[in-house]
């Protein structure tokens, strides 16, 4: 078993899929999907999910209750710019009415392995509470079962080297999942195109 020490927290890597993460006295057993999904979405507490199947809605309440990272404030770039780019989008000024804005990460939780979402975010409205799920992958997809998925290239993205690819998916995304919170967009697919990098 190998560790890695990271900013006041101790990972121990159990094999190629799972490792356990010590922080605050606080113990997180981790499963992660691929880098790309780690990188963005962020992990969860893993500890004591044995892969059954749950509901959705069962699926939604594990995730929420197995969060390492604040929802308001995730740890993860991508996410955390992500939901920096809803507020604006959906025109919040009032600081106040920032923390209605939630990103969750469910990678390797029964939401992830039976229902498709790699990570959601919900914003409270006066409507109600809305919820949209994604779906982070590589690779091309026919078809998906989360609201929105995002393609990004293989290698990840690198906000400092590839920012205007980075800022293009992270506006794309925002304006699929505003468009879903406000019920006027069904599906949506968010590609990274290599064309993009040549304008």
């Amino acid at each position: 078993m190998a560790y890695v020490v990271e900013s006041e927290a101790i990972y121990k890597f159990v094999n190629s899929d799972t490792l356990i993460l010590m922080r605050d006295q606080e113990r997180y057993v981790l499963r992660h999907g691929n880098t790309v999904e780690r990188e963005n979405a962020g992990l969860v507490n893993m500890e004591g999910f044995d892969g059954e199947y749950m509901s959705y809605r069962d699926s939604v309440v594990d995730a929420k209750e197995r969060q390492i990272s604040d929802p308001k404030n995730p740890d993860r770039p991508f996410a955390r710019d992500l939901r920096i780019e809803i507020i604006d989008k959906l025109g919040l000024e009032d600081p106040a009415d920032f923390d209605n804005v939630e990103f969750y990460s469910a990678l390797g939780t029964s939401f992830d392995t039976y229902h498709g979402v790699d990570c959601f975010v919900e914003v409270a409205t006066e409507d109600g509470l809305k919820r949209v799920t994604i779906d982070l992958t590589t690779r091309e997809k026919g078809t998906f079962k989360a609201d929105i998925l995002i393609e990004f290239p293989n290698d990840n993205l690198d906000p400092d080297l590839d920012e205007s690819e980075y800022l293009g998916i992270i506006g794309r995304a925002a304006d699929a999942i505003v468009k879903k919170i406000n019920n006027s967009e069904i599906g949506q697919k968010i590609i990274y195109h290599q064309k993009d990098m040549y304008g």
